[in-house]
């Protein structure tokens, strides 16, 4: 039950760790797209 719960916590670090940098790689997505928008102009 130890190793358990061991594993959902080492999961539940692995996922967080996914969310941010998927976060990260909208923000830049973003920030890409906003400049590229800018230099059309």
């Amino acid at each position: 039950m130890v190793a358990m719960n061991t594993l959902l916590s080492d999961i539940d670090k692995i996922m967080t760790i996914e969310n941010s940098f998927s976060s990260v790689f909208e923000h830049i997505c973003n920030l890409c797209s906003k400049t590229r928008h800018a230099s059309l102009i």
